[in-house]
């Protein structure tokens, strides 16, 4: 695992943050970088193909009170991934006997947690139809169009059609995580009984927001910033071997930017104005 921190190099006096590389007769070198240092990133990945066990209403009149924290043991629960559906859509687990017998499907998952400290938001995403409430470590998180008596013969509040995720987002500092191992659950709700289908898939996930501080721990750069006329190789180097170099070269920003490469602990970089 790592832990990113974040150093920006400036080149003749322009903020890199901002600035595209440049190549013409007289040559700028603009170069975006980060150093990833040993050390433990935080971030949530529970991907929307996420296995559950699961059971549906029509079983779980006697269920208890307790079902949606690490404490209860699912036994007798079935096993089947996202999405969780019938008369729409496709994949994942079909609840073909749904229609007409049961409007509610109970789901049990874990995932893992590191380095909580250093995350800023959890994001969920979500496809449903009709209405769904979440639970992380037995604690409500959010719901959308689900009743205030959640009960196995519950309904949705109101009608949704599936076939686009909704984006939501909450503080993780607001969600009871914890590190490691978490329980989440989701209990499902159709609008009726006699409701021609019923869909849900559901994602979640977070990643450290790297800071972006000053160029105070220097990337080694063999040659001076500045105008170049004639072709050289340009060596950067790590000032401490527990750190890599992440960089680009055309303007984005390596947090996040799809075209990062990775320098290693040393890259040489031929610059040919």
């Amino acid at each position: 695992m790592y832990e990113r921190k974040s150093y920006f190099r400036t080149l003749s006096n322009l903020n890199l943050m901002i600035t595209k590389p440049m190549i013409r007769r007289l040559f700028l070198l603009v170069l975006i970088l980060i150093f990833i240092a040993t050390g433990a990133i935080a971030q949530i990945n529970f991907g929307t193909s996420a296995s559950f066990k699961y059971l549906k209403g029509n079983d779980a009149s006697g269920i208890a009170a307790n079902w949606m924290t690490s404490d209860f043991t699912p036994t007798g629960w079935l096993t089947g991934s996202m999405p969780f559906r019938y008369g729409d859509g496709s994949g994942g687990t079909l609840l073909g006997d749904m229609q007409n017998n049961y409007s509610t499907v109970y789901l049990l998952s874990t995932f893992n947690v590191q380095n909580i400290s250093s995350l800023k938001d959890v994001f969920f995403s979500v496809n449903f139809d009709d209405g769904f409430v979440v639970w992380i470590n037995g604690e409500e998180v959010f719901s959308i169009n689900a009743p205030v008596n959640k009960t196995f013969n519950s309904f949705a509040t109101e009608q949704r059609e599936s076939g686009v995720f909704e984006m939501y987002s909450l503080p993780a500092h607001d969600i009871e995580l914890k590190e490691g191992l978490n329980t989440i659950a989701i209990q499902g709700f159709n609008v009726n009984l006699e409701s021609s289908d019923f869909y849900l898939d559901f994602g979640m996930n977070a990643e450290v927001a790297l800071p972006q501080t000053s160029d105070s721990l220097k990337v080694i750069f063999s040659h001076p910033n500045g105008f170049y006329t004639n072709p050289f190789d340009l060596r950067l180097d790590v000032p401490d071997q527990a750190y890599t170099i992440f960089y680009t070269i055309d303007g984005s920003n390596p947090q996040t930017s799809a075209t990062v490469i990775n320098g290693g602990k040393t890259k040489t970089l031929n610059i040919d104005p």
